[in-house]
């Protein structure tokens, strides 16, 4: 049974005559109202072959007339057209047996717009449809109270679509001067509303029970434009690409009578949809000049596309369905995705080539999705979520690559400039809330089948053009220029707000399949455009230049706040299938563009390259989980955490890599006269790009008032986490300079971002909580920095010369995140049979390793040695310099206090571990300079090499440790403490080696050529360790400390000060050097205090009831390796050492302390200074004409120690 209601298509404008424009379509008809209610039995058979079909559909727009004519315009073409409102009821019985037939089907589509043809000749194109509304599809309502059976592929229970008509396509333009037409904008979506009341039963691959769309349609395109001139500029710019239409509200109810049952792949009992169209893409442009002044070409900009709307589902009843790739609902709003920008080409014989990407399109934002469960969801396959729930971003385009080729050729004088230029990538979209709320009950029974996911994710963000420029020039006295500009990529769309509720029963069977998955992320930024920039001029005076600078790469987008409010059931039994897997990731970085530039010139070239930094990774949002009481958590599977909550930085992008090269293979030119020599020089510049900064965590909040229990292997109960993003890499450097009279080479590394730090995290604990395999905490929280990222290594090489100069610089690595402030109030039970019962940890994230640095002057065989003139003038200088180590990240405070019950029984476990630990700081850059001579003859050259080694990082500082207990603590395996409590400061990092060489060889005539002149060799400085914190431990009256095992003490407290760095040296044999040599300073222990007024027990042999301690860092050392007779002056020095801090104990009238094994004390306080470091010269002869210099300062001191017993105690 039909009902349609169908527009008329426009008509087609007319040609163009010779001073007219092509006539404009005209517009389609409009779709009418349609309303069809059914309560008879149907039964149909054969594909397409729908039981009920129900349509509004506007009309096709006619086309745009062509133009041709000397001075021509293409014709518009026609304005889409609407459709109307659809009302479908089915009451009665329907049944389809074939391929895609459906069983109800209702449509409201709009028209699309017309296309404009195009013009030739002067040239400017139609635009796609004319000024006229947009063609939105119309409302659509289907109900069903009746019964829908539907047997075939893709043969669907209920489909209803409103989607709006797509926009006109621009016409095309060929011309001297020729622009493109425009595409036109689409419609919109309009709202779907299903409702079921009735059984819908499906039975084929790919079978939903109800498809539900709201879609907008896509934006025109606009088409190419091509200029070619003689003697006159030649111009071309494309089109510009159209909006896409908004998506429509979609709604989908059930009621309790509802039954929705599927079988077959991929066969979704529910599917709901609003997409926003994609935008229209931006029209190309070629330029193509002969003989001209100039060619230039722009290509269109794209359009931006449409959003999602809300999508709203209430479901009851009952679901289920049979076949991998089967859930049982999917709700999703998408935003379109942004066209891409178009490219240009220019290529001409002319004294300016200039070709630009267009930009692209931004996208579409997701809308808000509401899911409300009060059925009984059954999904049986693999791949088969019971509910998945997407609010998603759309994509932003590419931008518009840009190629430009220009080239000259005269008699005495030419010149050429030339430029490409990429288009900027589209901004991705933003994704809208989600809310996921169940009541009733979700199962699943296969791999990878999730209970409830609900996702928030921003969309990605375009990637930037390229650009390639090459520019040639050809005459007697000859000049070129050639200028390459990548595009910054687009940034990633936000993640919004997650929030659930769960007050009914999930629960999978597989393996890999969490019972609830809730996440917000940010999408990740785009990749920046490439550069590329060649330039070479020929004949007898010729001068070259190039710049080549890489795009950016795009930001990555931030993550919403996630929130689950859980006092249901929660039941895992598969591998790796956590309860509650609750995460905010930021989106991470863009990589920067390549970048390449090259000249080739005989008396004068100049090259630079610029790398662009990546992407900064974005921001974590908010975690907050809260489990009730009466709410309950069981996993029985390996890897299958309890309670998971994450705020996690995007990781930050990796910079743009760099390399150039002064002679490239260029195609063969052939030979001028020579002009006798002269003057010659040449000079390049490389910059690495940098890492992007990593994203910072946010805090994490976990209230757990229920009950939770894991039973596998390294699944714990509880896990908090706040972890900043890592600091993105630096890209490497590399170039290549020519001699001549003065050959100039200077390469600088970029450095690596900067981790990002971690949030605060906070746990309440007054629930029981039970694990019993290995590795499963009971309560796991940290805060951990990002790590920073690493700096780019840096390699340059200089061609020999009469004075040549090479300056090498590496890229420091990037200084560590911060980890923040961890609490954690414990007042229920918490028993791990073989794990730690607590875990928490501040962590600092580690610097960041700096860049290699390599960098010198080759000359390669005889008749490069005798090319120099005079070869007695011949100098060369060379320096290169590693950067440093980046700084670890500080550990922030960590506090417990427990009143409840804490009980481990795990060998080499602790009930309790409170920890603050700074990170290490990075490794310095290893420098090495050089003058290579490979056979010579026996010419003089003077010669000078500095390398200058690059310090280790700083480790980062310990921050305080609290403890406050009035409960009983117990640990119970061998080598088991019942408390351990550390502040620790990162360790310094490595001053990494260095080289400073002249090598000899014999040369085919006889002697051994042996170059005159010094290296000096200056290593970096090992980094200083970091100071450990304040640690505070209070025991109350009620408070019980005891430990069943060997070697367990009950209450470990220690602040220990990081160890100081290394510093390697390295020198090769046989040449005048000198040197200097630093190890690392070293971090002092903090202050211990211990207050006791309980009860501490231990019953094993070398069981301590109180360990106190604060140790300064030991020394840091000095390797030194070839250090020989030819040195004149070695200086190698280690530095003085950490203090301990005070330590004080204090056992109250209260306290008891009870040992009963061998070797154990009651109380052992300790403040130990740190230890001298170390030194290694590795001087096998003695020096015989040069001195060696070797200094350390002493050891640290301990600080003052103090042990007050106004209580007990008794060993024995």
């Amino acid at each position: 049974m039909q009902a349609v209601s169908r527009g008329g298509g426009g008509s087609n404008g007319g040609a163009g005559g010779v001073f007219y424009s092509g006539g404009a379509g005209s517009e389609g008809g409009a779709g009418g109202s349609v309303r069809l209610t059914s309560a008879a039995t149907i039964d149909t058979s054969g594909a397409d072959a729908y039981g009920l079909y129900a349509a509004s559909l506007g009309g096709a727009a006619g086309e745009g007339g062509k133009g041709r004519s000397i001075v021509a315009v293409g014709g518009h073409g026609g304005a889409n057209s609407r459709s109307s409102e659809v009302n479908l009821t089915n009451q009665g019985t329907v049944t389809t047996r074939g391929e895609a037939s459906h069983g109800v089907f209702g449509q409201s589509i709009g028209g699309d717009g017309g296309t404009s043809v195009g013009a030739r000749q002067g040239a400017i194109g139609g635009d796609g449809d004319s000024n006229s509304p947009n063609a939105n599809g119309a409302a659509l309502t289907v109900s069903n109270a009746g019964t829908i059976t539907a047997s075939g592929k893709s043969a669907n229970g209920i489909v209803a679509q409103s989607i709006g008509g797509g926009g006109g396509n621009g016409g095309s333009a060929f011309g001297m001067y020729s622009l493109g037409g425009n595409g036109h904008s689409s419609g919109n979506g309009g709202t779907v509303n299903v409702s079921n009341a009735g059984r819908i039963t499906t039975s084929g691959a790919g079978g939903y029970g109800i498809h539900a769309q709201s879609i907008g349609g896509g934006g025109g395109k606009a088409t190419q434009s091509t200029a070619i001139g003689t003697l006159i500029p030649s111009i071309a710019h494309g089109g510009k690409g159209a909006s896409g239409g908004d998506g429509g509200r979609v709604t989908i109810s059930l009621t309790n009578d509802s039954t929705i049952l599927t079988k077959g792949a991929d066969a979704t009992a529910i599917v709901a949809q609003s997409i926003g169209g994609g935008g229209g893409d931006g029209g190309t442009a070629g330029a193509l000049g002969l003989v001209s002044i100039a060619a230039a070409s722009w290509g269109g900009a794209a359009g931006a596309s449409g959003h999602g709307s809300t999508v709203d589902i209430t479901t009851r009843g009952r679901i289920e369905t049979q076949g991998d790739g089967a859930g049982g609902v999917l709700a999703q709003s998408i935003g379109g995705g942004g066209g891409t920008g178009g490219d240009s080409t220019t290529a001409g014989i002319s004294l300016v080539a200039v070709g630009t990407g267009g930009s692209a399109g931004g996208a579409g934002h997701g809308g808000k999705v509401f899911f409300n469960n009060y059925a009984d969801i059954l999904t049986n396959g693999t791949d088969a979520h019971g509910a998945l729930l997407q609010s998603i971003g759309g994509g932003g385009g590419a931008g518009g690559n840009a190629l430009a080729l220009g080239t000259i050729a005269l008699p005495y004088y030419s010149g050429n400039a030339t430029a490409a230029i990429g288009g900027v990538g589209g901004v991705g979209g933003n994704a809208g809330s989600v809310d996921a709320n169940n009541h009733k009950i979700i199962k699943t029974k296969g791999d990878g089948s999730r209970a409830l996911v609900a996702q928030s994710i921003g969309g990605g963000g375009g990637s930037g053009g390229t650009a390639h420029a090459t520019s040639i020039s050809i005459s007697l006295t000859s000049a070129s220029l050639a200028v390459g500009l990548g595009r910054s990529g687009g940034s990633g769309g936000d993640g919004s707000t997650v929030q659930s509720h769960n007050s009914g029963q999930l629960e999978t069977a597989g393996d890999h399949a969490a019972a609830m998955l809730i996440q917000s992320v940010g999408g990740g930024g785009g990749i920046g455009g490439s550069a590329v920039a060649r330039s070479a001029a020929f004949g007898l005076k010729t001068f070259s230049a190039s710049l080549a600078i890489g795009g950016r790469g795009g930001t990555g987008g931030n993550a919403g706040s996630v929130t689950l409010d859980q006092q249901g059931s929660i039941k895992t039994a598969g591998k790796q299938s956590p309860g509650v897997l609750g995460q905010s990731v930021g989106g991470g970085g863009g990589s920067g563009g390549l970048t390449h530039g090259d000249t080739r010139a005989d008396t004068g070239s100049v090259a630079v390259s610029l790398g662009r930094s990546g992407g900064s990774g974005g921001d974590a949002g908010a975690v907050t989980i809260t489990q009730r009481t009466g709410g309950w958590i069981e996993t029985t599977g390996m890897a299958s955490d309890g309670l998971v909550a994450q705020s996690v930085g995007g990781g930050g992008g990796i910079g743009g890599a760099v390399g150039d090269k002064n002679q490239p293979d260029w195609p063969p030119i052939p030979a001028l006269p020579d002009g006798g020599g002269g003057f010659t020089a040449s000079a390049s510049l490389t910059l690495g790009g940098s890492g992007g900064a990593g994203g910072a965590g946010k805090t994490v909040t976990v209230t757990q008032n229920g009950r939770i229990e894991t039973r596998g292997r390294q699944s714990s109960a509880v896990v908090a986490q706040s972890i900043g993003g890592g600091g993105g890499r630096a890209g490497s450097t590399a170039t290549s300079a020519p001699g001549g009279t003065l050959g100039l080479s200077l390469t600088l590394g970029g450095s690596g971002g900067a981790g990002g730090d971690g949030g605060q995290v906070t746990v309440k604990q007054t629930g029981v909580i039970l694990t019993s395999g290995m590795g499963s905490t009971g309560v796991l929280a940290q805060s951990i920095g990002g790590g920073g990222g690493a700096g780019s290594s840096s390699e340059s090489t200089q061609s020999p010369g009469k004075v040549t100069a090479n300056l090498s610089i590496g890229g420091s690595g990037g200084q560590g995140g911060d980890g923040g402030d961890v609490h954690l109030d414990h007042s229920g039970v918490i028993r791990s049979s073989a794990s730690d019962a607590l875990l928490v940890q501040s962590i600092g994230g580690g610097g960041g390793q700096a860049g290699a640095v390599y960098g010198g002057v080759n000359i390669d065989g005889t008749d490069a040695i005798r090319s120099l003139s005079p070869p007695e003038e011949g100098f060369a200088f060379t320096v290169t310099v590693g950067a440093r180590g980046g700084n670890g990240g500080n550990g922030g405070t960590a506090t417990v206090n427990n009143s409840g019950s804490l009980s481990s029984n795990g060998d080499t476990r602790a009930a309790a571990t409170v920890q603050s630990i700074g990170g290490g700081g990075g490794t310095g850059g290893i420098a090495s300079a050089f003058y290579d001579v490979s056979p010579l003859a026996n010419q003089p050259v003077a010669q000078m090499s500095l390398a200058l080694g690059g310090s280790g990082g700083a480790g980062g500082h310990g921050g305080s440790v609290t403890w406050k207990s009035t409960a009983r603590t117990a640990g119970g395996g061998i080598m088991s403490d019942a408390i351990r409590l550390q502040s620790i400061g990162g360790g310094g990092g490595v001053a990494a080696s260095q080289m400073a060489a002249v090598s000899r060889d014999d040369g085919p005539t006889g002697p051994t050529y042996r170059l005159t002149g010094a290296v000096v060799s200056l290593q970096g400085r090992g980094g200083s360790g970091g100071m450990g914190g304040n640690v505070t431990a209070t025991q109350e009256a009620r408070a019980h400390i005891e430990t069943a095992g060997e070697s367990s003490i009950g209450l470990l407290a220690q602040s220990v000060g990081g160890g100081g760095g290394i510093s390697v040296a390295h020198f090769p044999q046989g040449a005048a050097k000198t040197g200097l040599n630093l190890g690392g300073g070293v971090g002092a222990g903090g202050k211990v205090t211990l207050n006791q007024s309980g009860i501490v027990e231990t019953s094993h042999a070398g069981s301590h009831a109180i360990l106190a301690q604060s140790v300064g860092g030991g020394g840091g050392a000095t390797r030194v390796l070839g250090a020989d007779q030819s040195t004149q002056i070695f200086n190698a020095a280690r530095e003085g050492d950490g203090n301990g801090g005070t330590v004080a104990v204090a056992i109250n009238s209260s306290g008891s302390i009870i040992t009963a094994g061998i070797g154990s004390y009651g109380v052992l306080a300790q403040s130990i200074g740190g230890g001298g470091g170390y030194l290694n010269t590795g001087v096998w002869a003695a020096p015989a004409e040069g001195s060696l210099t070797q200094t350390h300062a002493g050891t640290g001191d301990g600080g003052s120690v103090t042990v007050e017993v106004a209580g007990s105690v008794r060993t024995r």
